[in-house]
């Protein structure tokens, strides 16, 4: 069963017991049977939602990207965390901060990259 709890929350206080939200990640999954005293169940998500913008890109993408701007091979030893790390670093800092961080990775393809994600920002 796929459920996707949230963390407890005070309703109007300390005196006040808390509220779980209960979300079912899967539309298969009925979840109302758990909804209760101080359970919430909420509908599952839309599988039509878009992901969130800072939402870290499926590896597919992420490689197809990396490989885009010619950092396949610079990255060629870093694991996944690293390189969803510099996706993320890419989104956020500005130019000269990502070239610090990564004084390694040649500057141009770190901007294009930035460039790129920020491209799939306004699709």
């Amino acid at each position: 069963m796929a459920l996707g709890l949230t963390g407890l929350a005070w309703a109007a206080g300390p005196e006040q017991p808390p509220v779980i939200h209960v979300v079912p990640l899967d539309a298969e999954v009925d979840a109302r049977e758990l909804a209760g005293p101080g359970v919430v169940v909420e509908p599952p998500p839309s599988p039509r939602s878009s992901p969130r913008a800072d939402a870290l890109l499926p590896v597919v993408e992420r490689e197809r990207l990396l490989k885009g701007v010619g950092l396949d091979q610079a990255l060629a030893g870093w694991d996944e965390l690293e390189r969803d790390l510099l996706v993320q670093r890419a989104r956020t800092q500005e130019p000269q901060a990502l070239a610090a961080h990564y004084p390694g990775l040649p500057a141009a393809a770190l901007q294009k990259l930035r460039q790129q994600l920020r491209a799939r920002r306004t699709r």
